[in-house]
């Protein structure tokens, strides 16, 4: 918070995920053993500060974003939203699984656990390399995707959602609820309050 209270989202965003592109690069250093040959640095030492380095500066790229949507949350909407976000993270997950596999069989990287298949890893740096740079690739969705606005300020107005106007600045005002109208946010209390007539008379003839 000390370090990034001035930054802005933008720049927060763009400065964690240039520097995780740095950090994956590291694996490609550990691909071509380069961390014995130039650096001499262990196998066992070298992976395990790139992780944790790699988790640190995750967490410093994820900040900002659970920030973001908590700014953005409409009022009785947390689980929803929070599910939603868990749901596409949890898909871009599972996707780039795949595209990793597929950069694998091009890469002609079919390792089966075998004695003296160390040919099988020659391509497995090509692998790493891409693997690091597909992140700058956020970098160019960060004006469009991310608003310009500093954490500790206020979002502007035509991003937050308004008083009786759903979701969207763009509802018309012709579209907003009015007064005693039950909206989806009181719904379910006035049901719960007002049970159902038809409802309450099967209940009657049960216990009758």
């Amino acid at each position: 918070q000390c370090g990034f209270k001035e930054w802005g989202y933008r720049s927060i965003f763009v400065a964690t995920t240039l520097a995780y592109v740095v950090i994956n690069l590291c694996n490609v250093l550990y691909c071509l053993r380069w961390n014995i040959t130039y650096f001499h640095i262990p196998d066992g030492v070298f992976v395990m500060a790139v992780r944790a380095f790699d988790g640190l500066i995750g967490q410093l790229n994820l900040m900002p974003s659970i920030l973001l949507v908590s700014r953005l949350c409409p009022k009785g909407r947390r689980a929803t939203v929070y599910s939603i976000l868990a749901a596409n993270v949890a898909l871009g997950s599972a996707i780039s699984k795949y595209n990793g596999a597929l950069v694998l069989h091009w890469l002609d990287i079919h390792p089966k656990g075998r004695q003296d298949e160390g040919h099988q890893f020659n391509n497995l740096w090509i692998a790493a390399f891409l693997a690091a740079i597909s992140n700058a690739t956020h970098v160019f969705t960060v004006p469009f995707l991310v608003p310009d606005a500093n954490p500790n300020e206020a979002l502007p107005e035509w991003m937050l959602v308004h008083k009786n106007r759903g979701l969207s600045h763009g509802v018309s005002a012709e579209h907003s609820p009015r007064e005693g109208d039950v909206t989806f946010s009181d719904s379910s209390s006035k049901a719960d309050a007002r049970p159902n007539e038809k409802t309450a008379l099967l209940t009657d003839q049960k216990w009758s």
